[in-house]
């Protein structure tokens, strides 16, 4: 109120003061022409009143240029969906943020409800959906959704195989709550074991022999990225192959019960029960007369003898004493070993064999002059005489 009073008195006198013309114009006069004349500063009121303006001199401390360095932001270099925040008091078309609202875009990579294990992809933008703001190139982008649209599986049936089921190991929880799984994986009540590797690679097959006894035992179920899942393809009893049964020993031979399948390479596999000494090996090859044996490739050895026919010179009057085993001739055994073998249970046995043509055409003292006619012992190979020699003279 005082201020109106005073204002309005000095309006009322500056008035009475011009009604003296004549006074005014001499006054006026002298003024233009004195080099010293002032022009006091024309001020609104209520500017005044708001700002506390006084009349001491302007040393530029409130122009714009000085008060707005700091506001750089403008509608020209804050382009939507950024907005301008923070305008300068002298100038308002300055501003000093220009930043994504964060009451629309409320996600991000740390907010948006993401897990993943290794070997899924860690970046978690590429969940982020809807509209897009960043601040600036460098700046973390945030959406106005959290859309797990990549992430295709919800339930087991959703995976569209029965060995397979979701893999909880990476899911997205969308906005209205739903959880999504990112992959599928092998049911493990299906293939228990489990390999981080490459499929064609002695690694694996050094685990699936660990597991299923022989490396070829296997079918798979491929999980994500190098993860493979496995199991046996047959029962573990049947271990054994051709190649295995040989590597482990020379003399070994696959036997026993067989099965015949295509393992997880898709390749035609024939597994055994056994491996060992082949079955065709002896305790010892001393058979008596009669006795029967097997020779090289499972043949049928048998020893044979001929009754004495030569009773003439040296050989007169010999007696039929017969023939203990088919060792018991002068030149050498008509059946002989061949081969050993040592089993797994620590015993030695023998592959047994016709010893050649033996001895029947020898000019001897033994067989006389009887050659064609002497007492002799002989070996059939499935039943064909491959071999035969002299009686020893008892």
């Amino acid at each position: 109120m005082k201020n109106f009073l005073a204002f309005f008195a000095f309006a009322s006198a500056f008035i009475s003061f011009s009604d003296a013309s004549a006074f005014s114009l001499e006054l006026q006069n002298s003024f233009v022409s004195d080099a010293s004349y002032q022009v006091a500063e024309t001020v609104f009121l209520p500017d005044y009143v708001e700002k506390e303006f006084n009349f001491g001199p302007n040393d530029g401390s409130l122009s714009s240029q000085n008060v707005c360095q700091e506001y750089v932001f403008t509608s020209s270099n804050c382009a939507a969906p950024r907005v301008l925040s923070g305008p300068c008091p002298a100038d308002s078309t300055k501003f000093k943020y220009c930043s994504c609202n964060s009451d629309k875009f409320k996600y991000d990579a740390d907010s948006c409800l993401y897990r993943a294990v290794s070997p899924y992809f860690a970046n978690s933008n590429r969940l982020l959906a809807g509209e897009f703001c960043q601040t600036d190139a460098s700046s973390q982008m945030s959406a106005t959704e959290c859309n797990c649209k990549y992430f295709r599986y919800t339930t087991d049936a959703s995976c569209g195989n029965s060995e397979m089921i979701v893999d909880e190991r990476s899911y997205c929880q969308e906005n209205n709550g739903e959880v999504r799984y990112e992959n599928c994986k092998c049911n493990p009540k299906l293939y228990p074991y489990s390999f981080q590797g490459k499929l064609r690679s002695q690694a694996f097959l050094d685990e699936v022999a660990k597991r299923c006894g022989n490396e070829n035992n296997f079918l798979i179920c491929q999980n994500y990225s190098e993860e493979i899942a496995f199991k046996c393809a047959v029962d573990t009893s049947y271990k054994y192959d051709t190649y295995s049964c040989r590597t482990e020993n020379p003399a070994y031979e696959v036997g026993g019960d067989y099965i015949k399948f295509n393992n997880g390479y898709g390749n035609s596999i024939t597994l055994y029960t056994k491996c060992d000494c082949p079955s065709t090996y002896n305790s010892n090859c001393n058979g008596a007369y009669g006795s029967q044996f097997y020779g090289k490739g499972g043949t049928t050895l048998t020893c044979r003898r001929k009754s004495p026919q030569c009773q003439m010179g040296f050989f007169q009057g010999l007696s039929d004493k017969g023939l203990t085993n088919c060792y018991d001739n002068v030149h050498g055994s008509v059946i002989k070993v061949a081969d050993t073998c040592i089993k797994r249970d620590g015993s030695k046995v023998y592959r047994c064999e016709c010893s050649g043509k033996g001895n029947w055409g020898y000019s001897g003292s033994f067989c006389g002059t009887c050659v064609q006619n002497s007492d002799h012992i002989f070996c059939l190979e499935d039943g064909k005489e491959v071999a035969n020699s002299c009686l020893n003279n008892l």
